[in-house]
């Protein structure tokens, strides 16, 4: 996904390939447009092996999200990129096993 990203970006971001990548993504941004209205959240991140993509995914996430909000929602909502990127899950492993092993002494 990250090289997909980077032709995006090196080809100065055509508007066919970014409305290809809208269509591509479409069921993902119906469902988090959903969560949205469910939970009300203030910041939505975006993590995993995405975010490496950077600020051209979080730049396509917001557009293809906030077209399928009501209103009131596009404005209070915010997307984030995940400061741990792919390693979170990792470092909540890493974090649990030291934690599993403290209790166990």
């Amino acid at each position: 996904m990250k090289l997909l990203f980077e032709i995006y970006n090196n080809l100065n971001k055509p508007i066919e390939l970014k409305n290809s990548l809208l269509e591509i993504y479409d069921e993902l941004f119906n469902h988090i447009s959903l969560l949205i209205h469910a939970l009300d959240p203030e910041v939505v991140v975006i993590g995993g092996g995405g975010s490496l993509a950077g600020n051209n995914l979080l730049e396509l996430f917001q557009l293809g999200i906030k077209n399928k909000l009501t209103d009131s929602y596009k404005d209070i909502v915010d997307f984030k990129l995940a400061l741990l990127k792919n390693d979170a899950g990792m470092i909540g492993a890493a974090f649990y096993a030291l934690e599993q092993s403290l209790k166990t002494n």
